[in-house]
């Protein structure tokens, strides 16, 4: 239908892109060759691969997302093997199968879609100053990621999800978003950081994730056991350390108690690395 209809679908593309992302980061190989196939098809051209993707980018953060927070109760909860098999263990296992699909393939279309979204949005912000340009995309991803990002589903799920393909994908999201639009986790918002747009949030929303982060770095880095669901932790490290706000308060946090705690973090995770 792609390559029949080319630009006739152009209409359609906000409600095809996020189902097609997803499939392009199935589980399955055959699932992702077949929609990597498809979108070359609808858009042969990678420049307009990228661009639709920006135009897009609404639509896939808040299908994404949706997908995200109402499977990640069922990936969160204990998990009760059934006994002595049979048709019920068999249902059991096929609706895990599917949760697990359902988070990794939400979550990797994500990362994937803001990496592809920061490279189409710098080359069509050439004109702009480097700062202005990372401003304005921090502006863009905090607006289409806040939902997440102030829900503690993907911090959980980054942090004890049950399985390590999902533990994976919600680290790498998380890595994405602090390599390509770090401002968006840290403390408070100021002047002295011209690279940070104003109208990133200052107040307990982008409290809670600065403290998440930190806390989620030691725990993660000295539990994790599976080198696939660490690599992406040190990866959100490394962005994150290059954010001293995130970790050595300043004196015009809004209690010392967050200094305080900031501080504790960052010595838990330098034992952690240690």
């Amino acid at each position: 239908l792609g390559k029949a209809l080319g630009r006739g679908l152009a209409p359609h593309l906000r409600a095809l892109l996020p189902p097609l992302l997803w499939a392009s980061h199935d589980p399955a190989p055959e699932v992702c060759a077949a929609a990597a196939d498809a979108f070359a098809q609808m858009l042969p051209n990678p420049a307009k691969r990228a661009d639709a993707l920006l135009f897009a980018r609404k639509e896939i953060f808040v299908k994404s997302v949706a997908n995200i927070l109402q499977a990640a109760p069922a990936q969160l909860k204990p998990h009760k093997p059934l006994k002595g098999g049979g048709d019920k263990a068999e249902v059991a296992a096929e609706a895990e199968e599917a949760v697990e699909r359902t988070l990794t393939s939400s979550l990797d279309a994500l990362s994937s879609a803001v990496a592809d979204i920061a490279a189409a949005h710098a080359a069509g912000t050439k004109g702009a100053t480097a700062a202005a340009a990372a401003a304005e995309l921090a502006t863009y991803l905090e607006a289409d990621a806040a939902p997440l990002l102030n829900d503690s589903a993907l911090w959980t799920l980054a942090e004890r999800a049950r399985t390590t393909r999902v533990r994976r994908a919600a680290r790498s999201l998380l890595s994405a978003l602090a390599i390509r639009a770090p401002g968006i986790f840290e403390v408070e918002v100021s002047e002295s950081l011209p690279e940070v747009s104003e109208n990133l949030p200052a107040g307990p929303a982008a409290i809670g994730r600065a403290a998440r982060l930190r806390a989620l770095l030691p725990k993660a880095l000295q539990t994790e056991a599976d080198a696939r669901a660490l690599a992406p932790l040190w990866d959100l490290m490394l962005a994150s350390m290059g954010r001293p706000r995130l970790w050595l308060s300043s004196g015009v946090d809004p209690s010392p108690g967050l200094k305080k705690g900031a501080q504790a973090d960052l010595s838990a995770l330098v034992r952690a690395v240690c």
